[in-house]
């Protein structure tokens, strides 16, 4: 894009990966918006979130169950947001992070 990357941007708003709002025919962008982050901060945030939380639940239960509810969780991030907010552009695992996070204090509330 020629401009560095910095701890806020640039946001690579023509990638084909992104979740564009005019482009919602393209079903594939509901989920590949997980790839694409604004800048290093965004995408260090989600990886320390993704291995705390991600290693603690796989620890507990199986692979593919924290795969499932992450998945998910990227997916209702998105269409939550393209009804709350339809002309925003995403990008991010957010949502999936925010997935992680809500099943281990639910993890937490049925051990304790």
């Amino acid at each position: 894009m020629g401009e560095p990357i910095t701890a806020y941007g640039p946001t690579p708003m023509d990638s084909p990966l992104i979740y564009n709002p005019e482009r919602r025919y393209e079903a594939w962008r509901f989920l590949t918006y997980m790839f694409i982050h604004s800048g290093w901060l965004h995408i260090l945030s989600n990886s320390i979130m993704q291995l705390i939380m991600g290693t603690v639940l796989e620890l507990v239960h199986k692979w593919y169950r924290v795969s499932i509810i992450y998945i998910l969780g990227v997916i209702g991030g998105c269409l939550a947001s393209s009804l709350a907010t339809p002309s925003y552009y995403l990008a991010g695992a957010s949502g999936g992070v925010y997935a992680l996070e809500y099943a281990y204090i639910g993890n937490l509330i049925i051990v304790t």
